[in-house]
């Protein structure tokens, strides 16, 4: 009863007499890079797939062991297949903090879109995407000398503001366009 009291006031607007909200940023974040590279594969006519689950197959399964794995998102276009990762953390907030638990959680981040981006079979490309106070890209190639086998991570800093979708846009459309056949939109690269 109490709950359908509280569903009313929030449908009727009257926000004073409500309680307050608990919202889970992390998916707010999740959710925002997805509408992006959504917005992404409309405009560049790829596909978005978002929070795809890649099961594992075994024999036994241990009670800790994962059933799948899952990326935030994964945008494929033509040949190119990039897993991507939001991240609702602080690094970019503290690019020059030289504390032990940042590098251990971008360790962690880091391995995670590394090992996402192992299901691809050319251009492995991963995306760590964190709250920003500006929008920026960062690229890194890691290179296995053994085999010849490279995989790009691209660092996305995303202000969580909706002023910043189209600008996010044409920046990620004309960086993935230097790396496979997605085309930048014109439309958004002229403003």
């Amino acid at each position: 009863r109490a709950c359908k009291e509280q569903a009313n006031i929030v449908l009727n607007r009257d926000f004073v007499k409500s309680t307050a909200w608990r919202v889970d940023f992390n998916c707010v974040f999740e959710r925002f890079v997805q509408h992006i590279f959504l917005k992404l594969a409309k405009t560049a006519g790829g596909r978005l797939f978002s929070n795809p689950a890649i099961p594992a197959t075994r024999n036994n399964r241990y009670s800790w062991e994962l059933r799948h794995v899952e990326p935030d998102a994964v945008f494929q276009k033509g040949n190119l297949t990039v897993f991507i990762d939001a991240k609702y953390k602080s690094h970019l907030f503290n690019k020059y903090d030289e504390s032990e638990f940042l590098k251990s959680e971008f360790r962690h981040d880091l391995h995670q879109v590394m090992a996402y981006s192992s299901f691809a079979s050319a251009n492995r490309i991963g995306l760590l995407c964190y709250p920003s106070s500006q929008l920026e890209l960062k690229k890194s190639v890691f290179r296995n000398k053994l085999n010849d086998v490279s995989v790009t991570v691209y660092v996305v800093g995303i202000p969580l503001n909706i002023g910043v979708v189209s600008e996010a846009t044409a920046l990620l459309s004309a960086e993935l366009g230097k790396t496979a056949d997605v085309e930048p939109d014109q439309t958004q690269s002229s403003n």
